[in-house]
């Protein structure tokens, strides 16, 4: 079975598949990719969600690197994060309506920005943008992820090659 369902695999650590078979290019891993991992620092935050659901106080902290870090150290390597599966970047768009004090609320129903218990979109200054096209107003959330178990291993192939392994 190549692939398992996520019940079938529920108590289990994820199984990657890495058969040379399945790899038709492979090559050793590339020095300037290495120091760019390398230089990424590991960083605290909160996020957002947890922010407004507990208050600032009460949400916990997590640790972990940001992707905006990561794309930061590949692109003052001269390297193209698209070239690596380190990082995906997404976007939705829906067509919002803006009321009187300001609130974004969805018009369309075919796309999925979470929305809070009022039904409107709570603005993240940064990750959101708004548009204008043939008198309609557009909202567009993007959003940055990290593959952890791609950059963990660059940083520990780093780290291994700073000892001299």
């Amino acid at each position: 079975v190549l692939f398992r369902s996520v019940s079938q695999s529920r108590y289990r650590a994820p199984t990657i598949i890495s058969d040379e078979n399945y790899k038709p290019v492979i090559e050793d891993l590339d020095r300037d990719l290495l120091e760019a991992v390398g230089s990424v620092p590991y960083k605290m935050y909160k996020l957002y969600n947890a922010i407004k659901e507990k208050g600032t106080e009460k949400a916990r902290w997590h640790s972990g690197v940001l992707a905006q870090d990561i794309k930061k150290a590949l692109d003052d390597k001269g390297l193209n994060w698209n070239d690596y599966g380190l990082l995906t970047y997404e976007e939705l768009t829906t067509e919002v309506t803006i009321d009187e004090e300001g609130h974004y609320k969805p018009l369309d129903g075919g796309v999925k920005i979470a929305v809070n218990d009022s039904g409107y979109i709570d603005f993240i200054e940064g990750a959101m943008t708004l548009s204008e096209s043939d008198g309609k107003t557009y909202l567009t959330k993007g959003i940055y992820m990290v593959r952890m178990e791609e950059f963990l291993v660059l940083k520990m192939a780093y780290l291994e090659s700073l000892m001299g392994s």
